[in-house]
């Protein structure tokens, strides 16, 4: 189902009257930092965050449930979704539905992969122009790939699967910083992991899992810092203190932290800058 201004459905008009022509292009780039989704569970529990899947890979379809194409792509879906699970993938489907059409289209095609309702301010900042349209996000929560899910083979999931770090899974359920990861305070998981550096008393297990997330947080604050570097050169202000002021936060009185904390004023020192960041700011 193309929306099109153009179009004659009265179904497809009502959308289309609420979403401006696309000008977001430019801000779903691939390497770009993927826009919040402002989401809900179909059970209206609070909003799902694209920082929730942090250290995940993740690709979401953009869908209506009215949408012929969407429906006959349930099965692939679907297929994704078994196959990678356990391999660090989640899979999400998105409508700027109603929760209860949407439950509804999970019942009637047997949806096995997370859905949620978005709000259609999330179509705009996706550039979403026609359904299915799939956006693979990486664990940094950088954009990967976009594009039409038929174009979405194995191949290319394996191949972006193999070039990302996935944040190791603590194999205690119960520990604390197991707890801390799965919230995204890498910070205060990174004190704690950095006490058991040396794996004295643990197992091998153990402290196999204290070095993969070791060196899993360096690579993240390393990716981070480096797309930010690569968003100040594209012009891209408001996605660079984005990243600068999650980690300034994320890795408070850490030497991450005061760093990115440094690069977030030092772009707030330009006043053309400030006010873009600022116009951005006021609008979320």
């Amino acid at each position: 189902m193309v929306i099109s201004r153009r179009s004659t459905s009265l179904l497809v008009l009502a959308v289309c009257l609420a979403l401006p022509p696309d000008t977001s292009e430019a801000a779903v780039r691939r390497g770009a930092r993927a826009p919040d989704i402002g989401a809900r569970t179909l059970s209206g529990a609070p909003a799902t965050r694209l920082a929730d899947y942090t250290g995940r890979m993740l690709l979401i379809e953009f869908f209506g449930t009215g949408c012929p194409h969407c429906q006959t792509l349930t099965g692939r879906m679907n297929a994704i979704h078994d196959r990678y699970r356990t391999r660090g993938l989640m899979v999400l489907g998105a409508t700027p539905d109603t929760a209860e059409r949407a439950r509804r289209f999970q019942r009637q095609f047997g949806i096995r992969h997370g859905m949620v309702t978005v709000p259609l301010g999330t179509l705009r900042e996706y550039g979403v122009t026609s359904y299915p349209l799939c956006v693979l996000v990486s664990p940094a929560g950088r954009v990967l790939w976009r594009g039409k899910l038929e174009r979405l083979t194995n191949r290319v999931i394996d191949a972006y699967l193999s070039r990302v770090k996935l944040l190791p899974l603590d194999p205690d359920p119960e520990s604390r910083v197991g707890a801390l990861l799965r919230q995204g305070r890498f910070g205060d998981a990174d004190k704690l992991l950095e006490m058991d550096r040396t794996c004295e008393g643990l197992t091998t297990e153990r402290c196999n899992f204290v070095h993969a997330a070791l060196t899993w947080i360096r690579w993240y604050i390393e990716t981070s810092l480096a797309a930010a570097a690569a968003d100040e050169q594209r012009g891209d202000w408001y996605g660079a203190w984005l990243t600068y002021d999650q980690l300034a936060g994320t890795f408070a009185n850490q030497a991450p932290g005061q760093d990115a904390a440094a690069r977030r004023a030092a772009l707030l020192q330009d006043p053309g800058r400030k006010r873009e960041i600022d116009a951005w700011r006021a609008l979320t």
